[in-house]
């Protein structure tokens, strides 16, 4: 199964429990129908900023859009003592024009943190287009080759391996790789947009349709 059927898979679950239609759910995420049905069939995936839309909309954090639904739908009782492992050869989730990513840890639901592995694959910005925002902050490190981070107030700062940057996701930016090899980065969101849409105030709900 591709990664991008199991999202679709999983949406389809999440959606259809709640009983809402793709039109309402649309209306909640500010994704456009015609790219939620494309999701739904795995002929489509989101960025990140899309992908928190999404999770919005339909009341739960992105890593629940990756974790594998149990045996008749139920969601087990969070235990206080949770640990996850992952290994260094997982599957990459799903890719976009700028990334490819890895979601991590996502057996473990409705926590504060979104950890993933990202291999970069733009190398400028006439390729990357516009600078990505999205609500909350994040935290960054390089584990393998050279990138610049573009952002919207500051001038571009070069990272070789080992260095890391926090920032404000709000605020636009871009990871680029360097050299001739795409870089990989460890990449740790945080923040309101990864709340339920129920515990926001709705600030995050996008009001533009989805461009696929």
């Amino acid at each position: 199964m591709t990664s991008n059927t199991s999202l679709g898979k999983k949406v389809r679950f999440l959606r259809q429990r709640q009983k809402i239609s793709l039109d309402r759910l649309s209306e909640l995420s500010g994704v456009s129908k015609a790219s939620l049905s494309k999701v739904e069939n795995g002929k489509m995936s989101l960025t990140f900023a899309k992908l928190q839309q999404l999770g919005n909309g339909l009341g739960v954090a992105v890593s629940e859009l990756f974790h594998e639904t149990s045996p008749g739908g139920a969601n087990v009782p969070l235990p206080s003592d949770r640990r996850s492992i992952g290994r260094a050869g997982e599957p990459s989730s799903f890719s976009t024009h700028h990334y490819t990513y890895t979601y991590l840890h996502t057996d473990l639901l409705r926590r504060v943190m979104t950890p993933f592995r990202m291999v970069l694959r733009s190398r400028s910005m006439q390729e990357f287009g516009e600078l990505i925002r999205h609500a909350g902050e994040e935290f960054i490190v390089v584990l393998d080759g050279d990138i610049v981070v573009h952002t919207d107030h500051y001038a571009p700062v070069k990272l070789g391996s080992g260095d890391s940057l926090y920032i404000d996701s709000t605020m636009g930016h871009a990871y680029l790789s360097t050299g001739e090899k795409d870089a990989t980065i460890i990449c740790v969101c945080a923040g309101d947009g990864h709340l339920n849409h129920a515990e926001t105030d709705g600030h995050h709900h996008a009001t533009r349709p989805d461009r696929p």
